[in-house]
């Protein structure tokens, strides 16, 4: 599925937002909270530091009527800021966990209209 480091990423993000068929709760709404697979998932090296920062921002997801609607950006920087990253990194880990937010929406959206 994947080709290159983009394409792990948007796999990792799917992969934390996706749930199956077996998984999916009989309610109406989309849980963010409840998103635990017991699966394991390789991350490569390269994919690490997004990877992490992605999955701490996960109680960072700006929410309406319709459900996730992105991050929150404020609080993608103070936890770059929380955590040093140089300013010569940070743009690239942004784009980084943007690339991971579209997935996880595009992720959301599937399993909203498959229930």
């Amino acid at each position: 599925m994947h080709a290159g480091p983009d394409g792990k990423l948007k796999e990792l993000a799917r992969s934390v937002y996706q749930k199956s068929e077996s998984d999916r709760p009989k309610m109406v709404g989309f849980d963010l909270f409840s998103m635990a697979k017991e699966e394991e998932i390789d991350v490569w090296p390269e994919c690490v530091q997004a990877f992490q920062f992605f999955l701490r921002l996960r109680t960072q997801w700006r929410v309406g009527m319709a459900g996730a609607t992105g991050l929150d950006y404020a609080a993608v920087d103070v936890l770059m800021r929380m955590d040093d990253v140089p300013a010569e990194q940070a743009s690239s880990l942004f784009k980084d966990i943007q690339m991971m937010e579209y997935e996880a929406l595009e992720a959301m959206a599937e399993q909203s209209s498959n229930k």
